[in-house]
């Protein structure tokens, strides 16, 4: 198999769809907070597109995994869960 960077892998019976919103698991490690409702660049493969934070779920603490409330920020080096 030979599968380079920016390549998608898939099963042939499940191949990727194609969809205008999706839930992702983020980790965000920059200093500034990532602002709900913001439109921020998202690469997926060699695509760079346009994307818009959707209300968070909730955030994970790193240290117990305990999922918790998240505020409408979301600070430096945490992780989060959330519906776009």
């Amino acid at each position: 198999m030979d599968i380079s960077r920016g390549d998608l892998l898939s099963q042939a019976d499940a191949p990727a769809g194609v969809a205008d919103q999706f839930e992702t698991t983020i980790v965000w490690m920059h200093e500034k907070p990532m602002l709900q409702g913001r439109s921020y660049r998202l690469k997926i493969g060699t695509r760079t597109v346009t994307a818009t934070v959707a209300p968070l779920k909730y955030k994970l603490n790193i240290n117990t995994l305990e999922l918790m409330p998240v505020s409408q920020s979301f600070a430096g080096f945490q992780v989060a869960r959330e519906h776009h």
